[in-house]
């Protein structure tokens, strides 16, 4: 469980410590990785799954997990050319969630996304 800061693969549990299960799950995300180090785990993550599009969440509550994903999105779109959207949410407010505005994202990407593959084709 968990991975290397900057890289998609995680590293195994070796079944010695119960107490690295727990440890290694916490690290195992692009959460508390800077810009480029998360960019770099994201972009292998894209490649290697051959993702079409990503969707992206800005919760207003958490900074720290959000005020990167502006500048994510569009470094993901513009460097892999892959369609991006952006969710908004708020854990501790649902009044600032708009399931309307959600789904309409999610069509437009799924249309980019269509779109997208006509033209590699």
């Amino acid at each position: 469980m968990g991975s290397l800061e900057g890289n998609f693969d995680p590293y195994e549990y070796d079944g010695a410590d119960r107490c690295d299960i727990w440890q290694g799950s916490r690290i195992f995300s692009v959460c508390p990785m800077g810009m480029d180090l998360r960019s770099k785990a994201m972009k292998e993550s894209i490649k290697r799954n051959a993702i079409d599009g990503a969707i992206f969440a800005s919760n207003r509550s958490c900074k720290v997990y959000s005020v990167l994903q502006m500048d994510q999105q569009k470094r993901i779109s513009e460097e892999l050319g892959i369609p991006a959207v952006m969710i908004d949410f708020d854990h501790a407010d649902d009044r600032k969630y708009s399931e309307a505005g959600t789904f309409l994202r999610i069509e437009a990407l799924l249309e980019n996304i269509e779109r997208r593959r006509m033209n590699l084709s």
